[in-house]
């Protein structure tokens, strides 16, 4: 194992042990022996993403991007440090740049769960159909495919029950003496 992977492994073992000023340490000076290597700023994003440090993630996450083959993984984080943030728009547009570059089921669930909240529910059935279909076994995504459908159900039961009340409403209304 090479000094780098090292110092990457001591750092996750301290930031799972809850020292986290360690970590951080371990994980800034893993990334100093090779800073073009995005696995490591990926890490350290994920990291400073759990500690609520959205700002500093994305700017992690962003030297990540540099490394083609963690490009897609690293705007996946971006994505979710705006989800974290409820910044819905652009956790969307991180996460379908992500997914233009490489299909991941956990990125598409995250989508999922942004189209939500952006009451575009339809879209987000696709996507979490769209996880499905790489992972078929995907609790997360059979899980929140299955709020969709049970809350689209309850809107249509809803509305015909209103339809009902405002016709009762009106009828009575005709029935009542001035």
């Amino acid at each position: 194992m090479d000094e780098q992977s090292h110092l990457f492994e001591q750092a996750i073992s301290a930031r799972e042990s809850g020292n986290h000023l360690l970590a951080e340490k371990l994980f800034k000076k893993g990334i100093a022996l090779d800073d073009a290597f995005g696995g490591g700023w990926i890490l350290y994003a994920t990291f400073l993403k759990n500690q609520k440090r959205w700002e500093e993630a994305i700017v992690a996450a962003k030297h990540a991007t540099a490394d083609e083959n963690c490009r897609a993984s690293a705007l996946s984080v971006i994505g979710q440090c705006f989800m974290d943030q409820e910044q819905w728009p652009q956790a969307e547009e991180a996460f379908r740049k992500s997914l233009d570059i490489r299909s991941k089921a956990y990125t598409f669930v995250f989508l999922g769960f942004t189209l939500t909240e952006l009451g575009r529910d339809v879209e987000a059935i696709l996507a979490y159909k769209s996880a499905l279909e790489i992972e078929p076994e995907f609790d997360e995504a059979h899980y929140n495919l299955g709020c969709i459908t049970v809350s689209r159900e309850n809107m249509k039961r809803q509305s015909v029950i209103f339809d009902e009340l405002l016709l009762r409403t009106q009828t009575m209304h005709w029935l009542t003496p001035n």
